[in-house]
């Protein structure tokens, strides 16, 4: 038996997530080895289908690795945002933290981001 090429894994699998077993092909990748995000990361980037792109971001996120902060960062801002922040709060890390600050801080005075209105059951409003 012979030395499996990660990119042959990935993209196998890949395939499989798209049309086949789905769940099979998600528990693989997310079990496979760091060291095939970057081939996922180069995946995403090619890929033309928005829901597909985003189950490729769902398995990168994962994988919780500090350097994909920055990757996940930019996909708050490109129709990815909830992935992107269910990615980074998985993480919990202080660059995580730091990009969802940044992110807030972006978005503070768009038009863009909505936000709920004060109803005084919302205790969470008064920790701003």
């Amino acid at each position: 038996m012979g030395i499996v090429d990660p990119q042959d894994s990935v993209q196998l699998y890949l395939r499989e997530l798209r049309t086949g077993d789905r769940d099979n092909a998600f528990h693989f990748l997310i079990e496979s080895d760091p060291s095939i995000v970057p081939l996922l990361i180069d995946e995403f980037r090619r890929e033309t289908d928005t829901k597909f792109r985003g189950e490729i971001l769902k398995v990168i996120g994962e994988f919780r690795l500090p350097e994909t902060v920055p990757f996940f960062a930019q996909r708050l801002f490109d129709g990815f945002w909830k992935t992107a922040l269910d990615a980074l709060v998985m993480q919990a890390s202080p660059g995580a933290v730091d990009a969802l600050a940044r992110a807030r801080e972006r978005t503070s005075g768009s038009t863009s981001v909505r936000t709920r209105p004060r109803h005084p059951t919302n205790r969470w409003d008064d920790a701003k």
